[in-house]
């Protein structure tokens, strides 16, 4: 897991996204500065980076304050919180969701774990990511777990429904902001997990309202977790694709995603037999194909798309690939 660059669905950043466009900031700029690429906000299934996404929470924090991420999860509803939302319809309890959400997570996030383990009484909910983050990071993300799930027990009814939360506090700001929002319940920690007490009452309490549940527990079909390939080359690929949206992919940009020096990239690159320029090449190459398949559009804008100075470019590319002219191909593909 450690070669494998860091991602998550978009859908997780959505709702910090649309909290800051109603609270008069601009996502987008905010986005350019943490190098979060060509937002796909009509996709939220798209794989981003998530050192990226973390960087965007804790610049948020820096305009908003430490408290952002309870501020967030408490004005944005369960389900679109929960996208997981859609995961966790139609179960009867907390812990039937919790668990839910728990196999869900590899589908939705590549480093991310989350557990519901027995306790005297009750059970621990944690959450922890499979990698190293500085302090403030892992005190905004521990926020949004334990506000997350205490927002989910709400559901029950229960107006003050977890027990002791043990996080990481603020480099600066420690954990007297959340009193708050959590009262005397919260514990320091120097762990990387956040662990949330729920009682066994809460955690089994049925919910007033059941939601229809249309997906029966079940990721769609063809839908594939995000540690299905472990190597680097699998996860450079989505991102390099990613970073062709906005037409600026760089070995340095994939280098930040990864969370590695551009020498350790090209040397863990190097081990699976390729390199950043293959990498890029391998993915023009099939979204080229993919587009002259499917006939229609101009080759001007498909090299264009696809980061080519020149359409002469992307004809010399097809040659290479296929030994035919892209017009060529364009043409088979609608007979």
């Amino acid at each position: 897991m450690s070669s494998v660059v860091p991602m998550i669905r978009a859908a997780a950043a959505m709702p910090l996204l649309r909290w800051l466009h109603q609270n008069g900031h601009r996502p987008d700029s905010l986005a350019a500065e943490v190098d979060l690429p060509a937002l796909p906000y009509c996709d939220p299934m798209q794989p981003i980076p998530l050192l990226a996404a973390l960087d965007l929470l804790r610049r948020a924090s820096e305009l908003e304050g430490p408290d952002i991420c309870c501020r967030v999860v408490s004005e944005t509803s369960a389900l679109e919180l929960l996208l997981l939302g859609k995961v966790a319809l139609g179960t009867r309890t907390p812990r039937e969701a919790v668990m839910r959400i728990s196999a869900a997570i590899p589908f939705f996030c590549s480093h991310e774990h989350l557990t519901i383990d027995p306790a005297v009484n009750g059970a621990v909910v944690s959450q922890f990511y499979a990698m190293d983050l500085p302090p403030t990071t892992l005190h905004l993300v521990h926020q949004y777990v334990a506000e997350m799930t205490r927002t989910l027990c709400r559901m029950t009814g229960e107006a003050d429904p977890v027990g002791t939360v043990e996080m990481v506090p603020h480099p600066e700001f420690g954990l007297e902001h959340l009193r708050v929002w959590f009262g005397d319940r919260l514990v320091p920690t120097e762990r990387r997990s956040v662990s949330v007490f729920v009682s066994e009452a809460i955690l089994d309490k049925p919910f007033p309202s059941r939601a229809r549940d249309r997906t029966g527990g079940r990721v769609p079909p063809g839908f594939k977790t995000l540690r299905d390939d472990p190597t680097l080359s699998g996860s450079a690929r989505i991102l390099i694709g990613l970073m062709l949206d906005d037409g600026t992919p760089s070995v340095d940009r994939l280098a930040a995603y990864a969370g590695m020096s551009i020498r350790t990239l090209q040397r863990r690159l190097d081990a699976e037999g390729t390199n950043f320029t293959i990498l890029l090449d391998e993915v023009r190459k099939s979204r080229a194909l993919d587009s002259l398949a499917a006939g229609g559009g101009a080759l001007s804008a498909l090299s264009e798309e696809l980061g080519y100075a020149r359409q002469a470019s992307l004809t010399r590319a097809v040659r290479r690939w296929t030994g035919q002219a892209p017009r060529h191909l364009r043409v088979e593909a609608t007979r």
